[in-house]
């Protein structure tokens, strides 16, 4: 096994944005890289400790970061790919962007998806989050990603009808 392959193995044992591995699914292959390269950083001498003492909120947000990084690095990859050869489809692109919004909802704690939801007024991106949350069987999830439903909602119909 070489650097990168314990680092990743060691990083999702003991994920730094989840010591207590709480999180009910899978996480997605973005977010156990920004682990393995978060359990490589902590291996080296000179930083490692500036990972200590850190709020369990930042430290999700440091590997929600990472892997949305790592996302954007992988879909401007595919876009050039794409642009390279026609017959590719652009739309797996907006896939890929679209599963990282929701695998950053849906792969953190209830606290912070509801922050990352504040910010989301897509209500066909939110409908899509609500059915995987739904299949997923995370009840307290449901009720944030519903709760921010009708906010938009509301908020929709208040401006159709102004």
């Amino acid at each position: 096994m070489n650097g990168a392959e314990i680092s990743l193995k060691v990083g999702n044992l003991y994920p730094y944005d989840d010591p207590q591995d709480s999180a009910p699914d899978e996480p997605d292959w973005t977010v156990k890289a920004s682990r393995g390269v978060i359990a490589d950083l902590q291996d080296r001498q000179g930083i490692k400790h500036g990972f200590e003492d850190v709020d369990c909120c930042i430290r999700a947000e440091i590997v929600v970061r990472l892997a949305e990084i790592i996302r954007l690095a992988y879909a401007a990859e595919q876009a050039k790919a794409s642009a390279a050869a026609p017959t590719a489809d652009v739309v797996t692109v907006v896939k890929i962007n679209d599963d990282w919004r929701a695998n950053s909802i849906l792969h953190t704690s209830v606290d912070y998806a509801r922050m990352l939801l504040q910010q989301e007024n897509d209500l066909i991106f939110l409908e899509d989050v609500l059915k995987t949350a739904q299949t997923a069987g995370s009840k307290s999830l449901v009720k944030v990603i519903q709760a921010r439903l009708n906010k938009v909602r509301k908020t929709q119909a208040k401006a159709v009808q102004e």
